[in-house]
């Protein structure tokens, strides 16, 4: 009996120490904590403050994703007649409390309001100089039921009420040394203050064969206060290309690397698209997670630039005739050798984080993949065809608790405003 104890205790030691030396390569892997918390499909560690949450599998079983509805609720834009519902250039939609849609249409410089059914109601702004109208409207928010239209230059914070009535604008300082880009990422965080992006004005000269220019986040205050840069990222990946009268000639990098960033009132996300982590703030600039997914990337070959173009012509954005001048003049530029980890990201009224998937050479839509507030993958959703290319890497949509409210594309080009409900299961 004694022997056979014996026995019995050296087994379970050689067991015990095999799990050791797994948690141990565990460990050497993520580099970070020693005692990570393994879930199904996630693992979490933490590490020096800062919580690193990597997923393998989603954590939605198998006929428990959440799906959207084939058939918009509600759509409101025509090909033509009526101009309240002819639009151009969307650059915000916010869903009302109680149901109503206001639309930042930057072609008319207005922000037009319509009923839960998509029947125009009324229109706040315009173009001018004046205290309620617009120069250059870049975003809108709602606060409640009041709204709010950031303009990009000068720098304003527009309020009018429920119904339209002006309340006033605030003056956010910008900073002298960056020229303020229209937002990737958008937020506001108090009453006059709000998150931006930036990108440093270029010093004469300094230029590097292969680049990504730094983009700051600022946050800009009202009245006294300082804008505060709190942190920064890289822009699209580029090289130089040439020069012209002592200034560089630069061209994007094909399916080259860039930042994406989303902000909420109480954090922001930051990401670069070469690998699937991304940085989660809290609204001072502190890291506190850090949000990983495994995915393969695929390599970039002379393939894929035929398809990039081919895609791209398909979708209207080049001339079937030009199509092989096109791919030789890509083939013979900068291109990257793997495909970007995903393309946008933007945060839901949850607290959601959706992140779009790479599909293929990035013309066509991909799937979203969401992640809850503690950063664990849930699953992928698929979205209706027709979504738009987006403007400065910000998507023009508003996912709520249960619709998404977004900026589609009819095969004839026309711009619409749908509303599709999410069905959660």
């Amino acid at each position: 009996m004694a022997g056979t104890e014996t026995e019995h205790r050296r087994s379970v030691s050689r067991v015990v120490g095999r799990l050791g030396l797994l948690l141990l390569a565990v460990v050497l892997v993520l580099a970070c904590d020693p005692q990570p918390t393994v879930s199904v499909g996630h693992t979490v560690v933490d590490s020096a403050g800062v919580t690193i949450v990597e997923s393998t599998t989603p954590r939605w079983p198998e006929g428990a994703e959440w799906i959207i509805t084939a058939d918009p609720e509600v759509v409101i834009g025509e090909v033509e007649g009526d101009e309240r519902y002819l639009l151009d250039e969307v650059h915000g939609i916010r869903r009302f409390p109680d149901g109503r849609i206001a639309i930042l249409d930057l072609g008319s410089s207005l922000v037009r309001v319509y009923d839960p059914e998509g029947r125009h109601l009324f229109d706040v702004g315009g173009p001018g100089e004046g205290p309620s109208e617009f120069s250059r409207p870049q975003h809108l928010e709602l606060v409640g039921d009041t709204i709010v239209v950031y303009e990009y230059s000068p720098p304003t914070l527009t309020w009018f009420d429920s119904e339209g009535g002006f309340l006033g604008s605030t003056r956010v300082n910008r900073p002298d040394a960056a020229r303020i880009v229209s937002p990737r990422a958008f937020a506001l965080d108090g009453p006059d203050a709000v998150f931006v992006t930036g990108i440093p004005l270029p010093t004469p000269g300094q230029w590097e064969p292969s680049r990504r220019e730094p983009m700051a986040i600022w946050r800009l205050g009202s009245g006294q206060a300082e804008p505060d840069s709190i942190a920064e990222v890289r822009t699209e990946e580029q090289e130089i290309v040439g020069s012209r009268d002592g200034n560089a000639i630069v061209r994007d990098v094909l399916f080259g690397a860039t930042s994406h960033v989303a902000a909420a009132a109480d954090r922001i996300y930051l990401a670069s698209s070469e690998v699937y982590s991304i940085q989660v703030l809290n609204r001072h600039g502190v890291l506190t997670r850090i949000v990983r997914r495994r995915v393969a990337r695929k390599e970039a070959g002379p393939d894929h630039i035929r398809r990039y173009v081919e895609q791209m012509v398909a979708a209207g954005a080049g001339d079937p005739e030009n199509l092989e001048p096109w791919i030789a003049m890509l083939a013979g530029g900068p291109v990257a050798e793997v495909m970007p980890a995903y393309r946008l990201m933007l945060v839901d009224a949850s607290g959601n984080l959706w992140v779009e998937d790479w599909d293929d050479v990035g013309v066509r839509q991909g799937g979203y993949s969401v992640f809850d507030p503690d950063g664990v993958w849930l699953g992928r959703v698929t979205m209706p065809p027709g979504l738009p290319w987006t403007r400065g890497l910000k998507p023009t949509m508003e996912i709520g608790e249960d619709y998404i409210l977004g900026t589609w594309t009819t095969d004839f080009g026309v711009e619409q405003v749908r509303l599709y409900r999410i069905d959660k299961g």
